[in-house]
Parts: structure tokens; sequence; C-alpha cells
């Protein structure tokens, strides 16, 4: 594995990509100003949407062409889930209706319009699991008492994979309604990823771990990684795994970001 390069200081949490065009994704953000951002230009610049900040996860509903209808979940914040209908442009807070009990409502899905799902959990008291709605909100009901944490995948053929506190993969076949673990123990904390050839890989205790079947098993991949990660991403231009750390000072640390050669072969 290479020397590691330094990275930029943004605690910017979630990233979602439109699948059919490339060069627009969007970004929450929990400190450095506005919730969510949008850019249009692969990622060279970004315009803030709305007025909404200090937002763990953002969801696109991707089903849409015209990506109307948008979900910011609150950082370490119960029954706040913002929603907007015009791309972004205003939010309002629909998190009345998520029950009491639950834990922050930090990281929402969105299926389509009306279904989405929510992962819940977090320090001090409330109730972590995965919630499911069929009304846009207006009810909720828990399909799962897992730890969710970090973003979901959901990968092209439709299955969900969502990382657990602790450890661990859970994974949804039927858009969230049932939910079971997926591979061994040790797995998960980082949020999963899929790179081109549709396999998945997570990160485990001291490899990345890869899974050619959907998730049933996983086997280790590439050399040992040089530090816990907090994520990793795949670039498929450059053939590389990319991990990072960070803590909570004010300064990038030395090893920020690191990465590692890997050619996929495609089918």
């Amino acid at each position: 594995m290479p020397a590691p390069v330094a990275g930029p200081t943004s605690r910017s949490t979630a990233r979602t990509r439109a699948a059919v065009d490339p060069t627009r994704l969007w970004v929450s953000g929990i400190y450095n100003g506005s919730g969510v951002h949008r850019s249009d230009d692969g990622g060279e610049t970004f315009a803030a949407l709305g007025d909404i900040g200090h937002n763990d996860l953002v969801a696109v509903d991707i089903a849409d062409p015209a990506r109307a209808t948008l979900l910011a979940g609150g950082h370490e914040q119960k029954q706040t889930l913002y929603r907007s209908s015009d791309g972004g442009q205003t939010w309002s807070n629909v998190g009345g209706a998520i029950p009491a009990e639950a834990h922050f409502s930090s990281l929402p899905v969105i299926i389509d319009a009306q279904r989405w799902l929510l992962g819940t959990c977090g320090w001090g008291d409330g109730t972590c699991g995965i919630w499911r709605t069929t009304d846009a909100g207006q009810s909720w009901s828990m399909v799962s008492d897992a730890a969710a944490q970090s973003t979901p995948l959901r990968a092209k053929g439709g299955k969900l994979y969502w990382s657990l506190a602790g450890g661990g993969i859970t994974r949804s076949d039927d858009d969230g309604e049932t939910w079971s673990e997926s591979g061994p123990g040790g797995l998960g904390g980082a949020s999963p990823i899929e790179p081109p050839d549709g396999r998945v890989v997570v990160v485990g205790n001291e490899r990345l771990m890869i899974s050619a079947d959907g998730g049933d098993t996983f086997a280790p991949v590439g050399e040992p990684l040089p530090f816990a990660p907090a994520g990793v991403a795949y670039s498929s231009v450059q053939k590389r795994f990319f991990v990072w750390h960070w803590d909570c000072g004010e300064v990038v640390l030395p090893d920020a970001i690191a990465s590692a050669g890997f050619d996929w072969q495609l089918p």
C-alpha cells in the first residue's frame, strides 16, 4: 500500500450520486455550513440547497427522474427528518410521526416517493432499529431491531445492506420489509460499497472483505488495513480503493487517507 495522503477537513458524511447523470451528486454535512449541497459538475463545485443544517445523511428519490423528493436526517436529533419536494429548494420537518422511543433519526433511505426507511441509533436513551413508512412519513413501523449505522448500500440488484454498530451487516431482499444478518461477525462499521462488477465490499477487522454471492459469504481482499477506517470507496478510473479516518480535532490527520490498487475483472 502506498504512502497515505492528507485529505480535506470537512465532516461531510454522505454522498448520493444520480444513476442517470453521473455528474450530479448530493452531499450532507454536519458542520461547515449548510446541511445539504448539490453538484452538477462531478464535484468541481457545490451549491447549498435550502437553509437546513447539521445533517447526517441525505437521501434522494432516484426512482423519480426529476429528483424532486429529498430527505435529510438530523445529526444526533430525535424526530428530526427534513423533507424537500422541490429538489432541495425548501424543506420541512416531517419527523413528528416518528415514534418517540426511536433513537436519533439520522439515516433515511428513499425507496420511492411513499416508501422510506430510517435507521435510528446513537448514544444515550432511545431505541436502535430500522423503521419503515409506506405513506411518506405519516406513520412508521419498526421492521428490525438492528443497530443500523453509517450510509446503507442499495445495490444494483435491489438488495439493501446496512452496517451495524458493534460490527456486522444486515441485509434486505424486499425493499426493507424484512432484514437478516449477512456474512460473518466482525464486519461493518463503515458503509458497504458496490464496485463496478456488482460484488459487495465492507470493512473487516484487519482487511477489506468482499462478497460475490450477495452477502452470504465474505473473503478478505488486499493488504492489511493501515488503520480502522471510517469509510471505504473505490475509483473505477484509478482502479484503487481509498480508506480514511479522522478525529474530532481541528487538523487533518497526517495519515488521513490511504489507497491501494485493485483492478476489477468485469464479467
